[in-house]
C-alpha cells in the first residue's frame, strides 16, 4: 500500500549545492546576487526531488494512510528511506495508539522503502476514518551534500545556471513570439537515472 498523502515535518539542514559551486557553473564573479542564487539552489533541489520522487538531504516526513494494508506492507514515499520513527493509528475507539516497532520490520534496501509485519504478527484494527494511520519516517541520501549522487548535483547546477541566465519569458518585439523559460532537457535526462516510480503509478 502506497500513500499519496505525506507532509514535511523537518526540512533538510543543508542544500546539496554550495553557493560557490553554483557561481562557478553560472560564471558569476560578484556577490550582488548571492541571495538570489541561494534561492535558486533551494528551488532546484525541490524540482529535482519532485521529478525523481526522492529526498536528497536527510529530512523527516509523515505519511498518512486510511487503513492497514491488505497486500502485506506499507510503501513509503521519497526514497532512500533511512528509518521509521513511529507508526501510529487510531483504534476503534478513536484513540491514537503507537504500534511497537518489535511488531514490524523496516526494509530500506528497496526503493521505495517498505514496512512489513514481523513473523506471525498481524496488523491491529484501526478506525474506519481517513488518515487513520500516521507513519513518521526519515529519508534522504544523508546529512551532507557529499552523499548526493554526482549526476544529480550536476543537473541541479545546470538548472541554477539556466534559471539565472534567463529569469523571465522573452517576447520578440518584431514577431510577438514568446520564448518560455528553458526546460533544459539534458537535466531531465541526467535525473532520469535516479528516478523512482512508486508502486501503482506505472
Amino acid at each position: 500500500m502506497n500513500s499519496d498523502r505525506y507532509q514535511l515535518k523537518t526540512s533538510p539542514s543543508v542544500e546539496p549545492l554550495s553557493l560557490e559551486e553554483v557561481k562557478i557553473q553560472a560564471k558569476v564573479d560578484l556577490d550582488l546576487d548571492d541571495e538570489y542564487l541561494d534561492g535558486l539552489i533551494t528551488m532546484s533541489r525541490q524540482y529535482v526531488e519532485a521529478f525523481q520522487n526522492r529526498a536528497l538531504i536527510t529530512q523527516t516526513w509523515t505519511a498518512y494512510f486510511d487503513s492497514f494494508p491488505t497486500d502485506g506492507f506499507f510503501e513509503l514515499p521519497l526514497p532512500p528511506l533511512q528509518n521509521v520513527t513511529s507508526l501510529k493509528y487510531l483504534d476503534t475507539d478513536g484513540v491514537q495508539q503507537t504500534m511497537s516497532s518489535a511488531l514490524y520490520r523496516v526494509d530500506n534496501a528497496l526503493e521505495p522503502g517498505r514496512i512489513y509485519l514481523e513473523y506471525q504478527q498481524s496488523w491491529p484494527i484501526s478506525r474506519a476514518v481517513r488518515n487513520a494511520i500516521e507513519i513518521e519516517f526519515i529519508c534522504g541520501y544523508g546529512d551532507t551534500a557529499t552523499t548526493v549522487p554526482a549526476g544529480t548535483k550536476h543537473a541541479m547546477m545546470m538548472l541554477c545556471a539556466a534559471w539565472y541566465d534567463r529569469r523571465t519569458a522573452v517576447v520578440d518585439q518584431s514577431s510577438g513570439n514568446v520564448t518560455e523559460l528553458p526546460r533544459v532537457i539534458s537535466v531531465e535526462q541526467l535525473l532520469a537515472f535516479e528516478r523512482v516510480i512508486p508502486l501503482g503509478r506505472i
